[in-house]
């Protein structure tokens, strides 16, 4: 037995059931907004960070994979940059037109408890809007990190949409906010 305090190493058995039980409840989210599986989320199922994106771009929806195109490269380069390690899964918050605020805010909330990530990062306007939505905590700040228990939160306004445009500097220095933590 362990001493007091120490952590016991995982066998292989228990990691499959964990990550069983995370498919599970993001199933279970996904079956809240019908049709959302249609891009689905990416990555360890076990992250340090979560990258949310609000509505899919063309290479999500070709991919059909979250994050797909450059601004996952990007976000992940700007990840690595920061010194922020760890395993990532990404996801696209606004999967489906037919999905209102408070079905994706649900969806959003069930994904993060499923995870549990120690970071959330949301890459666009509407990937803050909708994690505020799914935490009921107030608007995100763009920069600046939000720390709740066990969790801190960073929104960045417009990752992709920098990447073809003259904002990149103001969307890495909204970035740098986790510096600051």
């Amino acid at each position: 037995m362990a001493g007091e305090g120490a952590v016991e190493p995982i066998s292989t058995d228990t990691r499959f059931l964990m990550e069983a039980k995370v498919r599970a409840e993001l199933s279970a989210a996904d079956a809240l907004c019908p049709g959302s599986a249609a891009i689905a989320g990416t990555g360890s199922l076990t992250p340090a960070v979560l990258l949310v994106k609000g509505t899919a771009g063309e290479a999500d929806i070709s991919a059909g994979v979250a994050l797909a195109g450059a601004d996952g490269e990007a976000a992940r380069k700007a990840l690595d940059a920061l010194d922020v390690t760890g395993p990532l899964y990404a996801v696209c918050s606004r999967t489906v037109p037919v999905c209102g605020p408070a079905e994706t805010g649900s969806r959003l909330r069930l994904i993060i408890e499923a995870l549990d990530p120690s970071l959330a990062v949301a890459l666009d306007r509407e990937a803050a809007e909708d994690i505020s939505s799914a935490l009921g905590i107030p608007a995100l700040p763009f920069g600046e990190t939000v720390s709740l228990p066990g969790r801190t939160l960073l929104a960045v306004d417009g990752l992709e949409a920098s990447l073809a445009g003259d904002r990149k500097a103001v969307v890495w220095q909204q970035f740098r906010g986790l510096r600051r933590t």
